[in-house]
């Protein structure tokens, strides 16, 4: 899996947060949820949250997702929502109320289908090719258009394919966005062509370790090291 992360704007208006506050704030009741009554089961607290919390913009879909999303998250411990980092920026009066409740505020992600009639998302469409945007489609009274900025040609090839993939029902794209970006996440396997054909070597594994300014990459057949490299990022751009 891999994401795509862009910036975008969205011609002043911000209504479409008010989604993404939503949605958060139903991760961390179910998250809480989850953590108060751990033999609880994602159907249970999606019952719960529909029965007894108010997410007035959220639908069935997506309240589920936002359960879904909290599952992901350990409950055990204490989980500092936007960071132990910014948390502490924040006691230290470093960070404002204002900006650490931005990082608190989690992104609102739907997971698509591959289905061509939904055009793998039924809650974002891609508009790329066409307007260089992603429509955000939380219900059929509401549409808020989330517009790129201008893309590299290898950046747009890319995102045209995506499009294109999910659009014939063979990618199913899970999108997201915050107050400044939008996600595009997609199984890179989805994106091998049909017709493509490859020796498999058995026991062979690639490793690659990324830190922020190496990235490490083995090729093994378990204990016989077949390859080690080691990339610097700086390296990397200057190449591109």
């Amino acid at each position: 899996m891999y994401t795509i992360k862009l910036p975008y704007s969205s011609d002043g208006l911000s209504d479409h947060l008010d989604y993404q506050k939503n949605f958060s704030s139903c991760v961390k009741a179910s998250y809480n949820l989850k953590k108060k009554n751990p033999e609880l089961r994602s159907t249970q607290i999606s019952t719960l949250i529909k029965e007894s919390y108010n997410f007035p913009l959220l639908d069935a879909s997506l309240i589920e997702y936002a359960v879904a999303t909290a599952f992901r998250q350990k409950a055990t411990g204490t989980v500092i929502f936007g960071g132990k980092k910014n948390w502490k920026l924040f006691n230290s009066g470093t960070l404002s109320k204002e900006e650490f409740s931005l990082k608190k505020t989690l992104p609102l992600f739907f997971r698509g289908r591959k289905n061509s009639s939904e055009k793998g998302n039924r809650k974002f469409n891609l508009k790329i090719i066409e307007d260089n945007k992603i429509i955000f489609k939380p219900n059929k009274n509401n549409h808020f258009e989330l517009r790129l900025p201008n893309l590299s040609k290898s950046k747009s090839e890319e995102l045209y394919r995506i499009q294109t993939l999910a659009e014939s029902g063979k990618l199913a794209p899970t999108i997201g966005f915050d107050h400044s970006h939008v996600y595009i996440t997609i199984d890179e396997k989805d994106l091998v062509p049909e017709d493509y054909s490859y020796d498999f070597i058995e026991n062979r594994i690639l490793s690659l370790d990324l830190n922020p300014n190496y990235i490490g990459v083995v090729v093994a057949d378990y204990s016989d090291i077949i390859l080690e490299k080691l990339f610097t990022k700086k390296s990397l751009v200057s190449k591109t």
